[in-house]
């Protein structure tokens, strides 16, 4: 099952330190992690409490909402849409896994794998204080509503930088989880022949588009026409369990929001290391001429459009600011033009 394609090198990564080099990427040193991790007591879980609570919001005299407790977190792992998320939910939930895993990299200093790849495959031991769906967490599964209904965390991306940073992964350009053996053939040749396709003949494969909305509604990212189909009522389902059905949503353009809102929201301690990077876009190591913003251009120049997922995150982002609002979160990032949307601008500007 690790064979799977494994997600993003996270840009937009809250680990200030932390490049990523596959879906799991690069992990801490052993020495990055001297902080101590510990959960308060106002978010400690109770047996009967749950991530997913539908009780009438309670205010506290600050007017923000008290924190809810978490008692379950499965994470939907959108590729390339920060894979930081991960070993921020284990740090927060697991007093001890720091220390375990700063144990672990002493004798095993090339292991560059993510602290929450080690917790789950068994290789570094911790007690958490909620539950994870280990068997999902950090692959790019689809929602299970039996499974996950309440207790999800996503964070989703806009659909041009999402596909641009797929395209730019790892130097071979990504294949999307699910997409038909023999509709990956333009890649593999391409791969094979040390080359790279046009980026505009690359987001024109089957099964590119919609991968936010397709895996929200249960379906794999690169699952193709052939196998689904989605108009507006499957767009519209979509958006309805983003909104009732996850428990935290946050975008990859707002790191410092998101985990600050995070908090907010489900409580735990400020992790001091954890720091988002002041540079937004990498360059592709073999494809330096491109760099996030000429492809950003040359697709626009193209006219290339996700209308499904892109109605789906303009959603994502009206749910993430009016949450922000309400728990008072400040927004401080500011998006450099081209890469805000018109959506992006409007909830900016209207601060």
């Amino acid at each position: 099952m690790f064979f799977l394609l494994r997600g993003s090198l996270a840009v937009f990564c809250l680990f200030g330190f932390f490049l990523a080099s596959q879906k799991r990427g690069k992990a801490l040193g052993s020495n990055d992690l001297s902080f101590p991790v510990s959960n308060p007591s106002s978010s400690s879980p109770s047996p009967s409490s749950s991530i997913s609570s539908t009780s009438s919001t309670s205010f506290s005299t600050s007017g923000i909402p008290p924190a809810k407790t978490i008692e379950k977190v499965c994470w939907i792992h959108v590729q390339k849409a920060s894979s930081w998320i991960g070993d921020y939910l284990v740090l927060q939930n697991c007093p001890n896994v720091a220390s375990a895993y700063r144990e672990y990299r002493r004798t095993n200093k090339g292991d560059k794998s993510f602290i929450y790849d080690l917790l789950f495959q068994g290789k570094i031991k911790a007690e958490c204080n909620i539950k994870f769906c280990p068997e999902t967490f950090g692959f790019h599964n689809p929602y299970e509503e039996s499974k996950m209904k309440g207790h999800v965390v996503a964070i989703f991306r806009h659909p041009m930088n999402r596909i641009i940073s797929a395209y730019l992964y790892n130097n071979e350009m990504m294949i999307p989880t699910g997409m038909p053996w023999d509709e990956r053939h333009p890649i593999y040749n391409a791969r094979t022949e040390g080359r790279y396709l046009p980026i505009y003949q690359y987001v024109q494969l089957p099964g590119m588009i919609g991968c936010q909305t397709k895996l929200t509604l249960g379906h794999n990212c690169g699952a193709g026409e052939k196998e689904i189909k989605i108009g507006k009522m499957e767009i519209k389902k979509a958006i309805e369990r983003m909104k009732n059905d996850f428990a935290f949503v946050g975008l990859t353009e707002y790191p410092i929001e998101t985990e600050k809102l995070y908090r907010a929201m489900y409580g735990g301690v400020e992790l001091k290391h954890i720091q988002p990077q002041k540079i937004k876009y990498r360059e592709n190591k073999k494809h330096t001429s491109m760099s996030h913003t000429e492809l950003y251009v040359n697709l626009t120049a193209y006219n290339w459009k996700d209308p499904i997922d892109e109605e789906f995150y303009a959603a994502a982002m009206k749910i993430f600011f009016e949450r922000c609002n309400l728990y008072k979160i400040p927004v401080t990032t500011v998006l450099s033009d081209p890469l805000a949307h018109p959506e992006e601008r409007k909830y900016n500007n209207s601060r």
